[in-house]
């Protein structure tokens, strides 16, 4: 209630799911401004939105009115200490995205919840979602390379076309990876490809 009331003073809307509207997630922490991984941090890191605090809200309702974020921004999570949030916000003030330049196909044995999960997310960090493993990198201009996303107990077959793609073949644990650490890692490819 609390929070509904600060964000509609300031002219603004609660909203119960991520969207393109959204400017700042709101997240319980521990003492020392750390959070547990969740689906709303990872797609406030993705968007490079505000990623603040409870006290925030607190703090606006304190005042009658909406307080800088700066003291209340997460600065990371409860594995990864390291101001991804931070510096998810300032990339996208600058112009980038964490996945840019990345084209994205999902192995149709990933479970359509997580291939919609990971879609919107890398999505909403700059990834160019293909609509299948068979798309090619001329037709995504600004792409220059391709990651198929896997489930973990993925394995291909010998002479199957994953094993033998010019795409990277990763888990579906490497975007979660690179977006807790703000930094795209380098892939522990699963079939046989080289890494560049």
């Amino acid at each position: 209630a609390m929070a509904k009331a600060v964000v509609q003073y300031g002219s603004g809307r609660v909203a119960t799911r991520f969207n393109g509207d959204t400017t700042h997630v709101v997240l319980a922490t521990s003492g020392n401004c750390l959070v547990e991984p969740s689906l709303e941090y990872l797609q406030g890191l993705a968007a490079g939105v505000w990623i603040v605090s409870v006290k925030w809200i607190e703090e606006c309702f304190m005042n009658g009115a909406l307080v800088p974020e700066d003291a209340f921004e997460i600065k990371g999570d409860s594995v990864v200490q390291n101001e991804a949030p931070r510096r998810s916000r300032l990339a996208r003030i600058e112009g980038g995205n964490l996945f840019q330049g990345l084209a994205v196909t999902f192995d149709s044995a990933l479970p359509i919840t997580t291939r919609d999960m990971l879609a919107q997310t890398m999505a909403l960090a700059g990834a160019c979602i293909l609509n299948d493993s068979n798309s090619s990198l001329p037709d995504h201009v600004g792409c220059n390379h391709i990651y198929r996303v896997v489930a973990a107990d993925y394995c291909p077959a010998i002479g199957s076309t994953a094993a033998t793609s010019s795409a990277h073949t990763v888990s579906a644990d490497w975007p979660v990876h690179c977006l807790l650490h703000y930094r795209v890692s380098t892939p522990l490819n699963i079939s046989s490809n080289s890494v560049d």
